[in-house]
């Protein structure tokens, strides 16, 4: 079972550590590297939080910002392993 990424990564622990900084500085993350920013369902509890800190995840697979509620976007990040 596979766990948010901070485990073992310092740098996506320190990312997901600001998105809870109102102060951050951004208000989004481009990942551009889907296949190598996730594994197995990271990607499905990661997005929850980039969504309740208002914060946009885009990803170039997906033409842009990850639509959380599009099942299209759901499939693209599905087949490169996220």
């Amino acid at each position: 079972m596979a766990t948010t990424p901070e485990k073992g990564r310092p740098e996506a622990s320190r990312l997901l550590a600001a998105l809870r900084d109102p102060h951050r500085g951004f208000d989004a993350v481009v990942i551009g590297e889907p296949q190598r920013a996730f594994y197995g369902n990271q990607f499905g509890l990661t997005l929850p939080l980039f969504e309740h800190y208002g914060v946009s995840l885009w990803v170039p697979e997906v033409g842009g910002a990850v639509d959380p509620g599009s099942d299209a976007h759901d499939l693209v990040m599905a087949l490169y392993g996220a």
